[in-house]
């Protein structure tokens, strides 16, 4: 499937920013990293995408965090606006650090664990749907192991493994007899030893890629995907939830809203969608936690085919769900066999 004429030609790995060539001794880059300078500043060149990451935001808040949700992102694109044209680096930290302390300030981080962040991962198992999370789960980005604890609340799934590059900071709520969570050294890399292991021998039914590939490059993302190819049971499916556009396919179901979906494909070029989805990604992290996964490398729903194609995978299933509140991404889902 092609892309509009429209577009530009898509960068080979992913949209890269300009961004400053020298780290000054002050500036902690595990703060915000030198990707969110540059998201920041080509924002601030293009009003469009400005105005459709700012409607998306106010939306989202304030339908799942309420008022104060509403007013925070007011708060935030006011700070936004502040900044001069081209602002250097101390300046734009300086946006994220009074916009991280007042989300703190607000409490918005409790309705954040609570309201927001259950609402988008009951979203997320509605939209892979039931069946395809049902058996021994291996969840790839796994984070806190959120995602797992609702696969088992729910009683979905017999056991779940989270793997993430990073250590949850609360290792009691991430771990049961049925929840385990495994360190991976790189993000291309599965543990795989240590996953079977772990399951003793029990074969892997479902590995979930939620919203996680698209922080890797695009030779890691080819690395992970042929790794999880061999932990797979023959039977065993791939789940993939991902950031993705596309300007021909019409979204599927009630998730979307199909006036910010269209608003996403006016922008005009794959550039400017990266941009947009980039814009959310940052919002979405620096306002609640001092680190974020880099790089972000984004893809279209015809270069995700097309990538599963290369690599051998058989797609039982793909869903567009297009733009909406919940989760504030436009959002795809593909379920992939290891067979061809």
């Amino acid at each position: 499937m092609g892309e509009q004429s429209t577009s530009r030609a898509e960068p080979t790995d992913g949209l890269r920013f300009e961004y400053e060539k020298h780290q000054p001794t002050s500036w902690n880059r595990q703060a915000f990293g030198f990707e969110a300078v540059g998201i920041y500043r080509a924002i601030l060149r293009q009003a469009s995408v400005i105005e459709l990451v700012r409607n998306l935001l106010y939306r989202a808040y304030l339908a799942y965090m309420g008022e104060e949700g509403g007013r925070f992102i007011e708060y935030c694109f006011k700070e936004m606006d502040r900044l001069p044209t081209s602002p250097d680096i101390n300046e734009i930290q300086a946006v994220f650090l009074r916009t991280r302390e007042e989300f703190r300030k607000r409490k918005l981080y409790d309705l954040y664990l609570g309201s927001f962040r259950s609402a988008d991962l009951e979203r997320t198992i509605q939209m892979a749907g039931r069946e395809n999370l049902v058996g021994t789960v291996v969840d790839v980005g796994a984070g806190d192991n959120g995602f797992g604890r609702l696969l088992r609340k729910r009683g979905i799934t017999s056991r779940v493994v989270g793997i993430d590059v990073v250590r949850p900071y609360d290792v009691q709520v991430c771990e049961s007899p049925a929840l385990h969570f495994l360190l991976s050294g790189k993000s291309e890399t599965l543990p795989k030893c240590a996953i079977r292991e772990l399951l003793d021998g029990e074969p892997v039914q479902v590995v979930v890629n939620r919203f996680s590939l698209h922080h890797m490059t695009r030779a890691e993302q080819t690395r992970i995907l042929e790794a999880e190819k061999e932990i797979m049971a023959p039977d065993g499916r791939i789940v993939v939830i991902e950031d993705a556009y596309s300007f021909n396919l019409t979204p599927q179901g009630y998730y979307n809203d199909k006036s910010l979906h269209r608003r996403m494909i006016n922008l005009g070029s794959r550039e400017l969608v990266h941009l947009f989805i980039a814009g959310l990604d940052v919002a979405g992290h620096f306002w609640r936690e001092k680190n974020q996964p880099f790089p972000w490398t984004y893809n279209s729903v015809e270069g995700w085919v097309s990538t599963f194609n290369r690599l051998g995978f058989s797609i039982m299933e793909s869903r567009y769900f297009g733009l909406g509140l919940m989760p504030p991404v436009p959002t795809a889902v593909f379920v992939l066999s290891p067979l061809t």
